[in-house]
């Protein structure tokens, strides 16, 4: 997720992060619209959405986070959607039903303490 392709960063607050992912995708619900969508443990809503399209699928995607405000530690996680796409609804279902869980980390995010100047 940085520029040196690990998967734990550490930012300052409110720093803009991008990552990269390779995925494989397959829900079954046939006439189903999907999405992939990625976010922060304990946010109200995902902040990106790497895949929106029919029941399965694979690639790889980009992404872009915002780091908290606030110092801490913070697990990247993912889990699926089914909206009519990424800017219809679908960052969104981050809390439907269940917020996922850390079996879904895929990265963390480090949030330094700000400097005083």
């Amino acid at each position: 997720m940085d520029r040196s392709n690990s998967n734990v960063v550490i930012v300052n607050p409110g720093e803009t992060i991008n990552g990269s992912t390779n995925y494989t995708y397959n829900n079954g619900q046939n006439g189903s619209i999907n999405q992939i969508i990625v976010g922060l443990e304990g946010q109200y809503n995902a902040q990106a959405c790497i895949y929106n399209g029919s029941t399965q699928g694979s690639g790889s995607s980009t992404f872009t986070l915002t780091a908290p405000n606030v110092a801490g530690t913070y697990y990247v996680r993912f889990r699926y959607a089914q909206a009519y796409g990424c800017q219809q609804g679908a960052l969104g279902w981050w809390r439907i039903d269940k917020v996922p869980t850390a079996e879904a980390n895929i990265g963390i995010i480090i949030v330094r303490e700000p400097t005083a100047l």
